[in-house]
């Protein structure tokens, strides 16, 4: 009798120890299905990650000037003033919209529109010319302005005595760019340079050569 006692006194222990589990942690159908959805959720929005943005650059045309210009006035025919205009640039990405030239009285007006590329281009100096015929000048002195974007540029002053034609300078403008003026003093030196080491050579051979 006792024994009986005793296995339903531990029996109603452990009942009331399952019902406290029980009470303290509940576990339901319902809240396992919400688990399950929330991580389905987390799980598509690591999939559904939209993917990196990769970033290209815009090249595109913009206003720009030339390093150098020349301009050059010569006769046609010994009747028609030609006007030719010589611009400069650094390298190949550059392009150039010539407009008519406007005359007013002694003063002839030249404008141009330069763009460059902001993207890949040729690295090599690059020329870009126009002529522009004025037709027949009387004699006299004439001053050439060339606008680039609407901003003076370049002056020049020319005389016409008859039917020749002379070309004077007001604003000197040098026409040789300097990276030109650099690659001559370096062909210079390079010579120089050569000349000195066949001169040497010589006197060692002379030098060292047995008697």
């Amino acid at each position: 009798m006792k024994q009986v006692l005793q296995l339903l006194y531990m029996s109603l222990i452990s009942l009331l120890l399952m019902g406290l589990i029980i009470n303290i942690n509940p576990i339901h159908s319902d809240e396992v299905e919400i688990l399950m959805n929330e991580r389905s959720l987390k799980d598509s929005s690591i999939m559904m990650k939209p993917p990196c943005k990769i970033e290209y650059t815009q090249h595109t045309w913009i206003p720009s000037k030339p390093i150098n210009a020349k301009i050059k006035v010569s006769m046609e025919n010994n009747t028609y003033t030609v006007l030719t205009i010589i611009l400069v640039f650094k390298h190949g990405g550059f392009r150039v919209k010539w407009n008519s030239p406007k005359v007013l009285d002694n003063e002839i007006n030249i404008y141009v529109e330069v763009e460059e590329w902001t993207g890949e281009s040729m690295q090599i100096i690059t020329k870009k010319e126009n002529s522009y015929n004025l037709g027949i000048l009387n004699p006299g002195t004439y001053t050439v302005k060339l606008y680039v974007n609407e901003k003076l540029f370049s002056e020049e002053t020319f005389k016409i005595q008859d039917l020749s034609t002379t070309l004077t300078s007001t604003t000197p403008t040098n026409t040789t760019y300097p990276g030109e003026q650099e690659i001559n003093d370096m062909k210079y030196l390079f010579i120089g340079i050569g000349a000195a080491i066949f001169i040497l050579i010589v006197i060692l051979i002379k030098i060292l050569k047995p008697r």
